[in-house]
């Protein structure tokens, strides 16, 4: 699956998370509200957020080539969601493989190696994904 850009990216995942029967997520555009996540929605009665990247090479050290890392901003902005009681996470996709971070894993210059990511899993199978945060937000309080 040939992905050009995050928003390719995030519209096909958006489609996969809206396969669970407790899940509503869209797409959202930071042209006018800038930091703000790629993707917003509600899962098990639980705010998410998604910052989405797309890379084409993960290079052999493990690293996460961000040419367009994640931002500070975005990263600030995750952490607000976390410190609200809901679910945030960091997503970078290559090909078909996807890695999920904790934003508290995220490094200052919005960098983060394969090795930090919470998850991983195949854009064709995103059951991972719900797994990690089922069992995420049934640990956090309000």
């Amino acid at each position: 699956m040939a992905r050009s850009g995050e928003s390719e990216f995030s519209t096909a995942l958006i489609k996969k998370l809206n396969k669970h029967p407790v899940a509503n997520f869209r797409k959202i555009s930071d042209r006018y509200q800038v930091n703000i996540p790629d993707i917003i929605g509600c899962f098990m009665g639980r705010h998410i957020s998604i910052e989405s990247k797309v890379e084409n090479v993960v290079s052999p050290k493990k690293k996460i080539p961000t040419g367009h890392p994640f931002t500070a901003g975005q990263v600030k902005e995750l952490k607000e969601n976390l410190r609200c009681g809901g679910g945030a996470y960091g997503a970078i996709a290559c090909g078909y493989n996807v890695w999920i971070f904790d934003p508290n894993t995220i490094d200052e210059k919005g960098k983060v190696t394969i090795d930090q990511a919470i998850c991983s899993f195949d854009m064709r199978d995103i059951r991972p994904l719900f797994k990690l945060m089922e069992d995420e937000l049934s640990q956090r309080k309000i």
